[in-house]
């Protein structure tokens, strides 16, 4: 008998255990997961891919409509493209039975308006009328006179507008060449036009420049001809060729200097004087004067400075030892097409340049050269000239 209560106390929680368990579903474990978590996972997951489930049917959301022109005063909606599209410009299309393309007015049925051109010259018959009335002793009564009809004969051309000619070289150089200073007597740092070498040697050193380099030539025609002497003398190598050949020009003192080149190290100063041959007296017909700027400078304030103080001095000197030029802008002075001397500044570091020159004197070399190739005997190897 006491064993009943408690059979029955124990059914009773035995009972009340499995209701609970069956309502609640704990897992026991973090990576289980309850059949409901596990539904609501599934319908989430979009069905597509190599998961896709099978679906009876498809269901379409309803298409967006976005209003155009809205009113936010208002709140009315209008709808859009309501309105006729009215392009400039445009011509409207053909109709069905309408031609694509206008048929052209027959020639014979154009009109053509002739607009005559006015002009102050007066017609043929009213001078004639006008002539005949000057002639006349005895005043008489004025005519009556039509206007005169105006045709295609009688409308004057138009005028042609001819463009101005301007004036060539050879009618300007002699107005300006009247009064071109006599640029041989031009110096630069002493050194004159038509010097001899060891005379702008003198004078180069007296200024405070010093000779860095000389070079030596012969004239032309001169050394082919040297050379084909020292050839046929049993000469082969190049080395001993270039020594007879200066060898058989210093004997007939043709070999001449031809270039001296001066430098100012402290000031950076370079002048090259160029030489004619000894046919026409070894003169100096070219000086050429490089005063060097400084290619550090550039665009800053300071800079700017100094070079516009370097180009301002430069022009100061030039202008008041040489004079106002002749040609003023080209800065040139004398005759470009003899001798001449022009000033001018080049690059970003303002290199100052001088050079005086004496065009002609190369070409009169030159042809003193050819001169004397046509009264040199010449030999030859053609033996079919003998009778």
């Amino acid at each position: 008998m006491k064993r009943i209560p408690f059979f029955i106390l124990s059914l009773f929680c035995a009972s009340v255990g499995a209701v609970a368990a069956q309502e609640l579903d704990i897992p026991l474990f973090a990576a289980e997961e309850t059949p409901a978590a596990s539904q609501t996972r599934t319908a989430l997951r979009p069905n597509v891919g190599s998961e896709a489930r099978p679906v009876d049917s498809l269901k379409l959301a309803p298409a967006v409509q976005v209003p155009v022109g809205m009113s936010t005063s208002s709140g009315q909606v209008s709808a859009p493209f309501t309105q006729p599209m009215q392009v400039q410009g445009l011509r409207p299309l053909p109709k069905k039975n309408e031609p694509l393309v206008t048929p052209l007015m027959p020639i014979s049925e154009r009109k053509i308006d002739i607009v005559p051109i006015e002009t102050d010259e007066k017609p043929v018959a009213e001078e004639q009328e006008n002539a005949e009335e000057n002639n006349t002793s005895a005043p008489s009564a004025p005519k009556e006179t039509t206007p005169a009809r105006t045709t295609a004969s009688s409308i004057a051309p138009s005028p042609v507008i001819a463009p101005v000619q301007q004036p060539s070289m050879a009618q300007l150089v002699p107005t300006v060449l009247s009064s071109a200073p006599d640029v041989s007597k031009f110096n630069i740092a002493g050194l004159k036009l038509y010097m001899e070498p060891q005379e702008a040697i003198d004078a180069a050193q007296e200024n405070g420049f010093v000779l860095a380099n000389i070079s030596y030539a012969i004239p032309a025609f001169m050394t082919a001809n040297f050379e084909n002497e020292c050839r046929a003398g049993g000469l082969y190598q190049t080395r001993l060729i270039h020594e007879c050949v200066r060898d058989r020009a210093k004997q007939d003192e043709v070999y001449y200097v031809s270039e001296l080149t001066f430098d100012k190290v402290d000031s950076k100063e370079k002048i090259t004087v160029l030489f004619g041959s000894p046919l026409t007296g070894n003169k100096a017909f070219k000086v050429d004067y490089t005063g060097f700027g400084d290619n550090s400078l550039g665009t800053s304030y300071k800079d700017i400075v100094k070079k516009t103080n370097r180009r301002d001095i430069f022009w100061k000197l030039v202008f008041e030892k040489y004079g106002k030029p002749n040609y003023d802008q080209m800065i040139l002075w004398g005759d470009p097409r003899k001798a001449y001397m022009r000033a001018f500044m080049e690059r970003n570091e303002l290199n100052a340049r001088l050079v005086l020159e004496d065009k002609e004197t190369p070409l009169d070399d030159l042809n003193k050269a050819g001169e004397w190739e046509e009264k040199r005997e010449k030999t030859h190897d053609f033996s079919f000239v003998a009778d």
